[in-house]
Parts: C-alpha cells; sequence; structure tokens
C-alpha cells in the first residue's frame, strides 16, 4: 500500500458528506429547487434510498430528457455516490446548453478532479470559482471553498504549484479548519522550495489531524531540505506512530529527544506513543516533561487530562 492511500477512504468520506450537503443547497436554492423527490421517488420502495433515488431519478430523465433540473439532480446524487462518470456525463448535457450553469459547473470539476482527471477539472472549477466569488457570501461559502480545494489538488497534480498556492490560501480564508487544504498548501510551497512556509501550513493541518500521516511524510522531506536531520528523525516517528507502528515511534522519537532535549512535539509525540503502547507512567512522564517545556501547549494538557482520568478508572 502507498503512503498516499493510508488515509485516503477515511478522509475521501469527509469530503463526500460535505459534498452531500453542498449539492442538496445548491438543488435547493437553483431554479425553485427539490421538487422532484415527492414528485419523482418511490419511497414504499424496499431497495435502499441511494439506489432508488438514482433508479427513480434516471427514469424520470428517461421520460423527461429536456428537462434542466431533473438531469442536475441526477448529477449530482451520482456525484455524492462516487458514480463519477455518470455524473460528468449528465452535468455535461447540461453544460453543453448553458456554460454558466453552476450546479453543472461544480459537478463536473468535482466528478473530473476526483477521477484524477485533473487538466480537464480546471475549467469548470475556476468558472465555478469565479461566479460564485462575485456572491455576497462568498467569504463563508462552502461550495466556493470545497471547488477550490480540487482546483488547489487538481493545479498541484499538472505541476502547476505557483497557482495551487493562492487558490489554496483562498480556500483556507473562508474555512480555516481544512486540514486537507492545509496539507495540500504545504506541498504546494514545498513544490516551489517555500519549505518553512510548508512547514507552517503541515504544523496548522496536524493541529486539527494529529495523526494525518502524510502531512508528517510532508514534514520528513521539509525538513531533510532545511538541512534539519534530528526534525526530520521528529516526523519520520509521527510518521511511524500514525500508521500504528508505535515501536518505531519510540525508537525515532526518544533518539529526537537525546539530541534536542527542549523540543516540545518529540515529549508530547512521546507521551501519545506510550500511552498507545500501554504504559501510562512514561506517557505522562513524557507529557510531564512537555509541559515543563511548554506549560500552554494545549495538546499535552489534554493528553495528561486523559492519562489522569484514565488512571483513575
Amino acid at each position: 500500500m502507498k503512503l498516499s492511500d493510508l488515509f485516503k477512504d477515511s478522509h475521501q468520506l469527509t469530503r463526500i458528506i460535505i459534498l452531500t450537503g453542498i449539492a442538496l443547497v445548491l438543488v435547493i436554492v437553483s431554479f425553485g429547487g427539490y421538487y422532484y423527490y415527492d414528485r419523482y421517488v418511490d419511497k414504499s420502495s424496499n431497495v435502499s434510498p441511494i439506489q432508488q433515488s438514482i433508479t427513480d431519478l434516471e427514469q424520470a430523465v428517461l421520460e423527461n430528457p429536456s428537462d434542466v433540473e431533473l438531469r442536475l439532480s441526477l448529477a449530482e446524487t451520482y456525484m455524492t455516490n462516487r458514480h463519477y462518470e455518470n455524473a460528468i456525463a449528465q452535468a455535461e448535457q447540461v453544460y453543453r446548453t448553458d456554460l454558466e450553469n453552476e450546479r453543472a459547473l461544480f459537478v463536473m470539476g468535482i466528478s473530473l478532479a476526483s477521477t484524477a482527471q485533473y487538466e480537464q477539472a480546471i475549467e469548470p472549477l475556476n468558472k465555478f470559482a469565479t461566479i460564485r466569488e462575485e456572491g455576497t457570501m462568498a467569504n463563508s461559502d462552502m461550495a466556493l471553498e470545497t471547488a477550490l480545494y480540487f482546483l488547489g489538488e487538481s493545479y498541484l497534480q499538472t505541476r502547476q504549484a505557483r497557482e495551487a498556492i493562492s487558490v489554496l490560501e483562498r480556500a483556507l480564508e473562508i474555512n480555516r479548519t481544512d486540514a486537507d487544504a492545509m496539507y495540500k498548501l504545504g506541498q504546494a510551497y514545498a513544490a516551489t522550495g517555500r519549505h518553512k512556509e510548508a512547514l507552517a501550513s503541515y504544523e496548522n493541518a496536524i493541529r486539527f489531524v494529529p495523526d494525518f500521516a502524510e502531512v508528517y511524510q510532508g514534514m520528513v522531506e521539509s525538513f531533510i531540505a532545511l538541512s534539519q536531520p534530528n526534525r526530520a528523525a521528529y516526523a519520520r516517528g509521527m510518521l511511524a506512530f500514525s500508521i500504528k507502528d508505535y515501536e518505531g515511534a519510540r525508537v525515532e522519537l526518544e533518539q529526537v529527544v537525546m539530541t534536542e532535549p527542549d523540543y516540545v512535539p518529540a515529549y508530547l509525540g512521546l507521551g501519545l506513543t506510550y500511552e498507545q503502547l500501554g504504559d501510562s507512567q512514561y506517557a505522562l512522564a513524557y507529557t510531564d516533561l512537555a509541559l515543563q517545556l511548554d506549560p500552554n501547549s494545549q495538546a499535552a494538557l489534554q493528553l495528561k487530562g486523559r492519562l489522569e482520568a484514565a488512571a483513575q478508572e
């Protein structure tokens, strides 16, 4: 298994949940909206609701091929259920007659990027983002943020890292908690030689997702590029922790604190590692060392609270 695949499913699931909500909002606010559900979906069927929805919408589109609402609703349903090629086909039918249709652009762009058709994804995602940036709610528009995330990824995958930086920075202005966007921004910075900025972005990402394996791999590469082998060893240790190689993490991190005894993240990493190894005494000892060096470390305070609570059970 490639490292890049380790957390792919969990992150993809999060994106799918977001996309489902966005697609529903797009349906509701566009052209009078979600009327098709009551009109076309057979709610008495024993088939799963998702498959029944797809089947009923497919039939409705066959019976009403010129109904743009139905075709877009089918495209969005395909997209949120990962039937990306079908989603693209339906959205393209609408796009051919309406080059500014936001819903068609969104489905096409997301679905193309999700099937690694990155070059083709850039145009519809760019168009969608341009249109949505003109909205009065652009700074809180999650559909726009999602499109920018996939646009940034598409730029990265087509070796356009500088373009990715501005797009991902804008995505993070809208959603400052998007760890995936922080990771991609770190990659973009690293690809342009801006490794200090890459590390800052990676560190932001792991505040939200402490076991984000790909982020630690990125940190390894940037620390090496900056000639900081001890910090690279820390990142390798946390990478091992993230993929549940706790013994490997322990070996790497203990070497780090021997070489750099005032590096707080390594002590915290050891606290987390020993917690997983079932050694609460060592876990608490390393957590206390982290707090001696940084009494305001929220991560260390949370870990200490968890360890103390476990000890009282």
